[in-house]
């Protein structure tokens, strides 16, 4: 069995691994870059590659750089995809709860892809629903650590 090269760091990131010293922010985007690029891969690699290629070409946006441009996102994929961009919508937001472990909450996923678009809800206002809500959790386990560190103290 041939053995492999030892991973070499580039630009000092480290792809994969979640460590502790990310913020509860940084996590959440690396978590919404996964599931989005999970959700846009189920249309097959040329398209996901197409895709990507257009985002950073024509519109600046880099797959890295998504959490900070999802409405532009939003729009740039209902523009190329139509309403088929609210399944991918919907696709990459299941995959966001299923990579945080937040258990489904709401009225967004009990219902067909058509009713969620009728009740008018976003994209964005969903993904910064789930943002406040994972970031308050890391804020409060946390501030349990914290709380507990010193009783042991």
């Amino acid at each position: 069995m041939e053995k492999l090269p030892p991973l070499e760091k580039k630009d000092e990131i480290t792809i994969g691994i979640l460590s502790e010293e990310n913020s509860p922010q940084e996590k959440f985007d690396e978590f919404l870059v996964e599931a989005i690029d999970e959700a846009i891969t189920s249309l097959g690699e040329p398209v996901k590659n197409t895709l990507y290629f257009h985002l950073d070409n024509d519109f600046k946006i880099n797959k890295d750089t998504i959490p900070e441009h999802i409405s532009e996102f939003s729009d740039i994929i209902h523009k190329i995809f139509g309403l088929g961009a609210s399944r991918l919508e919907v696709k990459s937001l299941k995959n966001l709860y299923s990579k945080i472990h937040m258990n489904i909450q709401g009225h967004e996923f009990e219902c067909s892809v058509s009713k969620w678009i009728e009740m008018d809800l976003s994209f964005e206002r969903c993904v910064n629903n789930v943002r406040k809500n994972f970031l308050a959790l890391n804020n409060e386990n946390a501030s349990q650590k914290n709380y507990i560190i010193k009783e042991i103290s």
